[in-house]
């Protein structure tokens, strides 16, 4: 009797057991049914990129702070960049990228007339005496916007920053606190203005925030324009020529010097050749003649950096950087635009991607996804948008089914 009892209790015991084996797989089976998309696996097929050799530039002896690159790829080669320096008529970037921000001209436009007063001809007689940088201004005279900025940009006359800062602001006061607000706004954290002009030795900022401001403001295309003139027609003055005597030269198509007993020889020079546009910022270049020799060595600078850089594609639009699994399912990625970088020996690039992270099936083909970061020299980031080649459908009921199978079958 006890076996009998026992062998009805065992085969309870197995139905129970079947029943709760059946329950858990039909769980697991509405679970996988209704589970939502793995978490995409990203495979990088692309491989970092070591240009051999080394990068061969001579800085001169009398250059201590300087932040040399190119526009696209910022800077690549500096020295005592974040010194605090007094800026001279290096503040007069500032003070046209304002006007110019405010007041923007059209190519070909010379802008409103700007009345000279009586305290405008006081103020040029007091500068002249003073020994500052200045062009002849008259009582009742109109200059042009347009003329006010070469003005001061091309012969560096501090009296036509002023007389142009009080155009745009009312007063020279409320022109600096513009002038402060808009470095604060770019960021320049090292960078302090007391004046439009530069004469002041309060008007101080760094290599860093100069090479920001100088990227920023030669966007600006009349800015541009003017900076590469050689020379103007002031009317009371007659033909200006630009303080900038490397204009022509290895290339260098501006953008402004500044000299002082303090600033001694301040330069930001802009120079383009093989589509490579070169930005460069020294302060504080000595000798016995500052301003020269940071015109000379810039010179210098510029030659040697044409010869070692070339255009480089780092990636090409459409081409296949990786592939992204999801769901058993497998995209390859494609860059959806061409990256190209100034190269040069010895550059280091390297490569990763950056997906969204709430990445859902389907996926259309050509989809946006992410991005692939290129860094250059592990400081220089920069962008590429990927994009999934071909179609992602979202699996299907018999795909769940086939998964869940082959898992049960493992």
């Amino acid at each position: 009797m006890k076996s009998i009892d026992n062998s009805v209790k065992l085969k309870k015991f197995k139905i129970r057991l079947a029943f709760i084996v059946v329950l858990i797989v039909l769980f697991l089976a509405v679970f996988w049914l209704l589970k939502p998309s793995d978490k995409p696996k990203i495979v990088l097929t692309i491989k970092n990129i070591n240009i051999p050799g080394k990068l061969n530039l001579e800085i001169p002896k009398n250059d201590k702070i300087y932040a040399i690159g190119t526009v696209s790829d910022g800077i690549l080669i500096k020295r005592n960049a974040s010194k605090e320096w007094p800026l001279a008529s290096l503040t007069k970037i500032m003070t046209a990228y304002i006007v110019l921000k405010s007041h923007p001209l059209k190519e070909g436009e010379n802008g409103p007339k700007v009345r000279i007063t009586r305290e405008d001809v006081a103020e040029y007689k007091r500068f002249k005496r003073e020994g500052q940088s200045v062009a002849k201004v008259f009582n009742g005279e109109s200059l042009s916007e347009r003329k006010l900025v070469e003005g001061m940009l091309i012969p560096s006359a501090n009296n036509f920053a002023y007389i142009i800062a009080r155009w745009d602001s009312g007063s020279t006061k409320t022109f600096v606190k513009e002038m402060n607000k808009t470095a604060y706004s770019l960021n320049l954290k090292s960078t302090h203005y007391v004046g439009p002009a530069g004469a002041k030795p309060g008007n101080i900022s760094n290599a860093l925030d100069q090479f920001t401001l100088a990227k920023k403001v030669m966007k600006i295309k009349t800015f541009r324009h003017i900076v590469a003139m050689p020379q103007t027609f002031i009317p009371k003055e007659g033909i200006v020529y630009n303080v900038n005597y490397d204009l022509g030269a290895d290339g260098i198509q501006g953008i402004k010097t500044g000299t002082s007993s303090r600033a001694l020889g301040n330069f930001i020079f802009y120079a383009v050749k093989h589509n490579i546009h070169i930005l460069g910022v020294l302060l504080g270049v000595n000798g016995r003649s500052p301003l020269m020799n940071a015109l000379k060595d810039a010179k210098y600078i510029v030659k040697q950096l044409f010869s070692e850089f070339f255009k480089e594609d780092v990636v090409k639009k459409g081409e296949e950087i990786g592939f992204l699994r999801i769901d058993n399912k497998q995209a390859k990625l494609i860059a959806a635009k061409t990256l190209i970088i100034t190269g040069y020996p010895g550059l280091k690039i390297r490569f990763s991607i950056s997906v969204d992270k709430h990445i859902k099936l389907p996926i259309k083909a050509y989809k946006k996804i992410g991005y692939l970061e290129v860094v250059l020299n592990n400081n220089i980031k920069k962008q590429v948008p990927i994009e999934v080649l071909n179609n992602i459908s979202s699996p299907s009921i018999v795909d769940k089914i086939r998964s869940i199978y082959k898992l049960i079958n493992i």
